[in-house]
């Protein structure tokens, strides 16, 4: 089997319709990941589960200044080689034992994982705030790696 590279998906829409489409399915590539150690995430995005998300790519462009948030998650990343992927993984998952299994680590590996990141990062994953914190360092990453086209 192939592997898929990135895809960004846009909505369904009559043949009229078909340029704003393409123009969501390209924002949406700007959030898939390659799903690599140096660049995990979902390969596959589509634009219409993006929601608020879009406002984030119109104001990332090129020679943007990265976030704070953006820079704590590189420099946690070169931290450890496992950092990216723990990261992302608790980032998607429902829950810590979730994200422990979709790693295949035990979840007291994942919480020390996530106790060398917190020094790191400079705010705690495992907290709701610190959660999505995480969400958008981890989406500013993929839009600041993927300008538009």
């Amino acid at each position: 089997m192939a592997r898929v590279g990135r895809v960004g998906v846009g909505p369904a829409v009559a043949v009229k319709d078909l340029p704003e489409s393409w123009a969501a399915a390209r924002v949406a590539l700007r959030f898939a990941a390659e799903g690599t150690e140096h660049d995990p995430g979902r390969r596959v995005v589509h634009a219409d589960e993006l929601g608020g998300l879009v406002l984030l790519a119109e104001a990332i462009r090129p020679g943007a200044e990265p976030h704070p948030d953006l820079c704590a998650l590189e420099r946690a990343a070169a931290g450890a080689p496992w950092m990216l992927s723990t990261l992302d993984a608790v980032a998607e998952a429902a829950s810590l034992r979730a994200a422990a299994a979709a790693l295949r680590v035990h979840h007291s590996t994942l919480q020390d994982r996530l106790a060398h990141a917190q020094p790191l990062l400079g705010w705690d994953p495992r907290e709701p705030r610190g959660r999505l914190r995480l969400q958008l360092a981890l989406a500013m990453r993929r839009l600041h790696r993927n300008p538009p086209t």
